[in-house]
């Protein structure tokens, strides 16, 4: 037995409208996936970066200039420095840009994808930069996945800028209409007198 209803009509004879899928539903989703990852980097950037500096030799002396910081003995400590800000504010640009893209704003693709190019080119060399310069291979693999990450979110990011540009949303998305804010302050004007003695 089925437990599919018998009683509807077959779907040629149904005179309900259908609905067509949004063209824009792939980049709707792909901002959806960019606000996921973006609070994954977001929230876990001290996390990542503190394990992987288990691994990277630590320096017992105190840093008396910040150009101090940038020096080779301290380039350990400025590569996680680097990439601990790269994962929280890219988190955060990821995020925004996720929210761009579900509501579908019509540069919000192009926007994602530099967003996401610049990640993984500063992700691609902080692995460079572990691996050779530092000798830590186990930050260079987190630097290497994060990478990897950003380049499939690049990805996504350019095809939803090419359906953006193919099927651009409409311009008055968003806007209030004056029929809707007079229809808006009717009814606050109705819940005032409720509440008015």
């Amino acid at each position: 037995m089925s437990d599919q209803p018998t009683d509807l009509p077959p779907r040629e004879e149904r005179d309900d409208e259908t609905v067509e899928p949004s063209p824009r539903a792939f980049a709707s989703a792909t901002g959806t996936i960019f606000q996921t990852i973006g609070v994954v980097f977001l929230l876990g950037s001290c996390c990542f970066w503190s394990l992987s500096g288990t691994v990277v030799p630590r320096t017992s002396d105190h840093i008396q200039r910040w150009t101090q910081f940038l020096s080779a003995r301290h380039a350990p400590m400025a590569a996680l420095g680097i990439g601990m800000l790269t994962t929280f504010v890219g988190g955060v640009a990821l995020v925004a840009m996720g929210v761009g893209l579900t509501g579908e704003r019509r540069h919000s693709g192009t926007v994602a994808t530099i967003v996401a190019l610049i990640m993984t080119l500063i992700y691609g060399a902080l692995s460079g930069i572990l691996l050779l310069a530092v000798g830590s291979v186990v930050a260079s693999i987190v630097a290497a996945v994060f990478a990897f990450v950003c380049g499939l979110l690049f990805l996504l990011a350019a095809q939803s800028a090419s359906v953006l540009r193919r099927f651009p949303p409409p311009p008055d998305q968003g806007k209030a209409t004056e029929e809707f804010l007079e229809e808006q302050r009717r009814k606050r004007a109705e819940r005032l007198q409720r509440y008015d003695p």
